[in-house]
């Protein structure tokens, strides 16, 4: 793996990790001994995707905002929040719908 760091004004402002070609090879090795393990690759690719560039901090501040994670204790269980994950995508799905009818063509 390897690290570099985008600097700010005073401070780094981005650190950028990158997994190399020995890493990856580690990393396969080790999906193939522990298949469950895959579902943290899925999960950061899934972060990966609806991060839209914004970078940690940002996703940090957006997580807050989720009353249930800033609520809980630090070293506590999070509690899951996957009907509300469920009720949003809902929403979206029917305005999306709503403006694709609106205009008669997909968004």
């Amino acid at each position: 793996m390897r690290k570099t760091q985008r600097l700010s004004r005073q401070r780094v402002g981005e650190h950028r990790y990158w997994l190399l070609e020995r890493g990856s090879a580690v990393v396969e090795s080790i999906l193939e001994e522990a298949p469950a393990l895959a579902w943290y690759v899925e999960r950061t690719q899934l972060v990966t995707v609806l991060d839209d560039g914004s970078g940690g901090t940002h996703l940090k501040q957006r997580q807050y905002l989720v009353r249930d994670y800033a609520d809980t204790p630090t070293g506590s269980y999070l509690p899951s929040i996957t009907a509300q994950a469920r009720e949003r995508l809902r929403e979206l799905r029917m305005r999306h719908s709503a403006a694709t009818n609106r205009t008669g063509q997909d968004l």
